[in-house]
């Protein structure tokens, strides 16, 4: 999906929630991830918590996933949900590990998508210390 359509999507669901504030967030194209779910959690509070936009997050593609491990102050038991999710796409799951510090029993899942492309197979070699014993998979990948 490409970020444009992320747009579009993220707000048709801002506006089915009524959240107006976060429907303006997400099409001022200077914003980005963090301005957005800052905005969105605040508006969240008002309209059912973190619950209601991670369900919301969760409907989006799997960068949405990570976006919100990485901004978003604490998904509590929502955690996994959002980890799964990240793991749908290479780059996704690629910048999960990278930037998210615990990613628990997730790690093989998140390792495995990456290897699945070369590009980001390459960039999680070069940048993700914990292969755990999937060095061989993602070497595999880049070759």
């Amino acid at each position: 999906m490409k970020c444009r359509e992320e747009r579009q999507l993220g707000a048709q669901l801002a506006n089915a929630a009524g959240a107006t504030e976060t429907q303006t967030a997400i099409e001022n194209k200077d914003k980005g991830f963090e301005d957005i779910l800052k905005t969105a959690a605040n508006e969240c509070s008002e309209r059912g918590g973190l619950d209601v936009l991670l369900d919301h997050v969760l409907q989006g593609p799997p960068r949405w996933a990570y976006a919100a491990l990485r901004y978003l102050p604490d998904v509590g038991s929502r955690r996994d949900e959002l980890l799964t999710k990240a793991a749908g796409d290479p780059s996704s799951a690629f910048h999960t590990l990278r930037h998210i510090s615990d990613v628990g029993s997730h790690r093989d899942l998140l390792l495995k998508k990456a290897a699945e492309n070369p590009g980001w197979a390459h960039m999680t070699l070069r940048t993700v210390s914990d292969l755990g014993n999937h060095r061989d998979l993602l070497l595999a990948a880049v070759e």
